[in-house]
C-alpha cells in the first residue's frame, strides 16, 4: 500500500513477485530511488534514510545503500547489529523515533507483521518523513492498517517485501 494504492495481487508461485498500483496523488510522494547499481546512482544519492532493523536481512540492504551515497539513520534493538553499519558511516540512533526524526524515508525489515505496526506507530509523528516503507512480510492486512495509520498524518505507506532471504539480500 502506498496511501491509497490498490492491494498488491497475490504471487502465483512463490518466486512470482506480486504488484502494487500508486495512484497518481501519491506517487509524486513515493519517488523512485535508483540505487547505485554497477556504479551508477541515482538522484536522490546523498538522500536521508533511516532504516529500522539491521539484522542478518537489514545490514545487507544498509551496505548497499551506504555504498550507494545515501546517508543512513539506523536502528537496532540490539545494539550489536549497528556496529558493522557504524564502521561504514551510518548513525546509530537510540530509538526508532530517533532514527525518523531527520530522515524524509524510512525503511523497515523487522521480523513480522506486530513489528512492522509498532514501528509505524512509533515513527508516525515524525515532522520530516514522507515515507515509510516495509519490507517485511507482512501482508495485506498489516500493510492497510500501516496505510490508514500513516494517512492521515500526510505519510505514504509502501509495503514492500523483501524476498530471497539473508542470501537474496547478500546478493542484491
Amino acid at each position: 500500500w502506498c496511501g491509497g494504492a490498490t492491494p498488491r495481487r497475490e504471487p502465483v508461485s512463490p518466486t512470482q513477485c506480486g504488484w502494487i498500483s500508486i495512484r497518481a496523488v501519491d506517487a509524486a510522494r513515493c519517488r523512485a530511488v535508483r540505487l547505485g547499481a554497477s556504479g551508477q546512482t541515482g538522484s536522490f544519492v546523498g538522500e536521508k534514510i533511516g532504516f529500522i532493523g539491521v539484522g542478518r536481512m537489514g545490514s545487507n540492504m544498509v551496505s548497499r545503500l551506504i555504498a550507494a551515497g545515501h546517508v543512513l539513520t539506523i536502528y537496532d534493538p540490539v545494539a550489536s547489529a549497528a556496529a558493522p553499519a557504524a564502521a561504514m558511516g551510518a548513525r546509530v540512533a537510540g530509538s526508532v523515533a530517533d532514527a525518523a526524526a531527520l530522515c524524509t524515508v524510512v525503511l523497515a525489515s523487522v521480523p513480522g507483521p506486530a513489528d512492522a505496526r509498532e514501528t509505524a506507530r512509533l515513527i508516525a509523528d515524525s515532522t520530516k518523513l514522507e515515507v515509510f516503507i516495509d519490507l517485511s512480510t507482512s501482508g495485506p492486512a498489516a500493510a492497510q492498517a500501516i496505510a490508514l495509520l500513516l494517512a492521515p498524518r500526510g505519510l505514504a505507506a509502501i509495503d514492500a517485501p523483501v524476498s530471497g532471504g539473508v542470501k537474496g539480500a547478500a546478493a542484491g
